[in-house]
């Protein structure tokens, strides 16, 4: 058995008609269109979270970047006197 939480939230009327539309045309359940969605969304999100999660703790351990590849950062994009 699956175990589901549900939560009232608004979809804005775009999603819901691209995801209507899909459904007509797919013939596939509008619900599990979104649900695959919110899924694929969330995977993506805790990933992005999740890498900037590390780079910030390697930056605190001084990891991140040393002073002369923050240098070179620094001089590539400073304007020529």
């Amino acid at each position: 058995m699956v175990n589901r939480m549900t939560l009232r939230t608004g979809i804005p009327p775009e999603f819901a008609e691209r995801a209507l539309a899909l459904a007509s045309e797919s013939g596939r359940d509008a619900g599990d269109i979104i649900d695959g969605a919110l899924r694929r969304g969330l995977d993506s999100w805790e990933q992005e979270y999740r890498l900037i999660q590390a780079a910030a703790q390697q930056a605190d351990r001084g990891e991140f970047a040393s002073d002369e590849k923050l240098q070179v950062v620094r001089n590539k994009y400073r304007p020529e006197a």
